[in-house]
């Protein structure tokens, strides 16, 4: 199908469709698998992520919003009809490692003919988050726009041949740094309008700073802008024990599982329905909105609308109630009562009022706008489309080879009884069938019909019986040797070429096994930053630091306030004035948390005494801080101290060693390189 036959809105919504199904159901296990966890570590039952299964299957259905750029690009090049690798390659560009590694702020700036491939860490406070592609949705989708407006030129300029290969080489030439240098950082620049513009409702209003995030947090996340913001929530919870950018988001998630729940009673669609029922069940269950607000309520446009609406009346209801929460999360219904209802009964009513506006809000928003199906045509599948041109080929292709079986029918019968004629000249005979001979035979026909048949039939007997069969017997002696030479030939070139495999992957695997000799792995071990008794992370009872939300680690109950340098490295930040917390750039880029007990931070320095400060080089050993236990205990601190790494997907592995008593030079961790 051409998409100069089908409308924008099919097209747009086509990208979403591919991807749909497989996004509800990786965002439904998501969370199932974080509700399970979460309640698991909570209440201390058992640490799911020290589990290498959990792990396998966590890692597998997260995939695809990690890498999401890649499953756009593939699925907008496909609904476009322009090239899919190069979509891909761009789209895999954007979550490269070295990539991710340079935008944390590893290395030095790259440019490209002088323009800088950009890159921003957003530091608020105690807090700081740099953007990243992985997760989005909007630049991938952009580029590959470009991209196809870019094929269709360069195909004027170069004819089919030529145009095979020159169009995907200078395609990519082009799109690579127009992507990463002007395409790429509209969401970065998103980010910032959408910082500017909640500090500036929150002056104004709590009421005003809870309807934008419920109303506009979703479209934040397809744009990778939500990063800008973030950090307040970190800064706040560092600093005060509480935090409500996030609780206003949940009414933004709660408003697409409501809008996806109006398109599964409007559509008529079994595929969208069953779509749509796994979507909303995510973003109520495990707080993940994607499926929904991707898959479902903007292919179609007006629920998502609808969301926006319903999102920003539920978060500007969450503002007048002043709701807090003591965790930067929101896991959907987990966090309700675990999150946002752990200082007053009226915060809690007004969590669950908020989310309760956002959900059927937009659920009757979505019911009474209806949706467009008519005009996107949802049961549109390219992959059916492309089976039906296959369908259609293949009857094609048997129209031919009937028609080219009646051709040679017909010219076998007409070959037959025609008389033979000899052509002295070249020593060959053929059949020949002059114009007179015909034009007599046809008149013979007319006045008498029987005796032409006779004479046909006899003829038809005697071509048939001078034929020769096709046996060894008439096959020329020549031609039989000439045929043996070529197969002797072929068999002989065949078995050369075996032997060069046979010797190409000898070298091959000796080359591997010298690369593999070279290439060893890099190994740090971070020692235990305090005594105490090493537990697993999940143990916390704080969810950002227990699901893993924060970075990956342990968790150490001291019997020594003291704190030293697990490895060396440079003090990032020293979390004045509390000092109840460090932060550390260790060898190799390593970035490492360790914050003293929980509860810690409205103490305002009391009990806590820093020996370093920020930009410090400190080695293995050299002592950062240290704690009045008995007077944390007196105040009722849990003394649980998180030590975990921030950036762990940077790295091969991190492997953890709990249930032990941890001294000073004992190994906690260690970081694959």
């Amino acid at each position: 199908m051409e998409n100069s036959k089908r409308s924008p809105l099919k097209i747009f919504s086509d990208i979403f469709a591919s991807v749909a199904p497989v996004l509800a159901a990786s965002g439904l296990m998501l969370a199932l698998l974080t509700a399970v966890q979460f309640m698991l570590g909570y209440f201390n039952i058992m640490d799911l992520t020290a589990h290498s299964t959990f792990q396998l299957i966590y890692l597998a259905f997260s995939l695809i919003f990690t890498l999401f750029p890649v499953f756009i690009a593939w699925s907008a090049a496909r609904a476009l009809k322009c090239n899919q690798a190069v979509a891909m390659i761009i789209g895999s560009l954007m979550v490269a490692p070295d990539l991710m590694t340079y935008m944390a702020g590893g290395g030095e700036r790259i440019t490209f003919l002088g323009i800088p491939v950009m890159r921003q860490t957003w530091m608020l406070g105690k807090a700081s988050e740099w953007y990243s592609y992985s997760g989005t949705v909007i630049p991938a989708l952009l580029a590959v726009l470009v991209l196809y407006l870019l094929e269709r030129l360069l195909y004027v300029l170069f004819n089919e041949e030529v145009g095979a290969v020159a169009v995907p080489l200078l395609s990519l030439l082009i799109m690579v740094p127009l992507t990463l240098c002007i395409i790429g950082p509209v969401g970065l620049f998103a980010g910032k309008g959408a910082l500017f513009l909640y500090q500036k409702a929150e002056a104004v209003s709590p009421i005003a700073g809870g309807a934008m995030i419920g109303g506009l947090w979703s479209l934040l996340l397809l744009f990778g802008a939500q990063k800008s913001i973030l950090p307040i929530a970190g800064n706040d919870l560092l600093t005060t024990g509480r935090q409500t950018l996030l609780g206003y988001a949940g009414a933004a998630i709660f408003a697409q599982a409501g809008a996806a729940m109006g398109v599964m009673i409007r559509t008529r669609n079994s595929k969208t329905r069953t779509t749509a029922g796994a979507s909303l069940l995510a973003a109520v269950i495990g707080g993940v909105s994607d499926p929904a607000s991707v898959g479902i309520n903007l292919r179609f446009k007006r629920p998502m609308l609808a969301a926006i609406i319903a999102g920003a009346a539920g978060g500007a209801f969450m503002g007048y109630g002043g709701i807090l929460g003591d965790q930067a999360v929101n896991y959907g219904l987990v966090s309700l009562f675990f999150t946002y209802s752990v200082d007053t009964i009226r915060e809690f009513a007004f969590y669950a009022g908020g989310l309760a506006i956002a959900f059927f809000g937009a659920w009757l928003l979505s019911w009474l706008f209806n949706i467009s199906e008519d005009e996107i045509d949802p049961d549109f599948d390219i992959e059916e489309e492309d089976t039906a041109d296959m369908t259609d080929a293949e009857d094609a292709g048997e129209e031919v080879t009937a028609e080219t079986e009646e051709t040679a029918e017909t010219e076998a019968e007409a070959a037959a009884p025609a008389p033979a004629v000899e052509n002295s000249s070249e020593g060959n005979s053929f059949v020949e069938a002059p114009a007179e001979a015909e034009a007599v035979s046809a008149g013979e026909s007319e006045e008498a019909p029987d005796e032409a048949g006779e004479e046909a039939a006899v003829a038809e007997e005697k071509s048939a019986a001078e034929e020769p069969a096709h046996t060894a017997e008439n096959i020329p002696a020549a031609e039989t040797a000439a045929a043996a030479a070529a197969v002797t030939a072929a068999v002989g070139a065949e078995e050369a070429e075996a032997d060069r495999d046979e010797q190409a992957v000898s070298e091959g695997e000796e080359s591997e096994e010298e690369e593999e000799d070279d290439d060893a792995p890099i190994v740090l071990d971070i020692t235990a930053p305090m005594t105490g008794k090493v537990l697993p992370l999940s143990s916390v009872k704080d969810a950002s630091f227990a699901s893993g939300e924060i970075g990956k680690g342990v968790c150490i109950i001291p019997d020594n306030g003291d704190v030293f340098a697990p490895a060396d490295g440079v003090v990032t930040m020293v979390y004045g004035p509390a000092n109840h917390a460090i932060a550390l750039k260790l060898e190799d880029s390593v970035d490492m948390l360790i914050h003293i007990g929980l509860g810690t931070a409205g103490l305002g320095g009391r009990y806590f005494q820093a020996f370093v400060s920020d930009g410090d080089t400190v080695s293995r050993g050299t002592r950062l801080l240290s704690a009045d236990l008995d007077k944390l205990r007196a105040e009722g601190c849990d003394l649980s101290t998180p030590v975990v790494i921030g950036n762990p997907d940077l790295y091969t592995d991190i492997s953890v060693k709990t249930g032990m008593t941890a001294g000073p030079e004992t190994v906690i961790m260690t970081v694959t390189i």
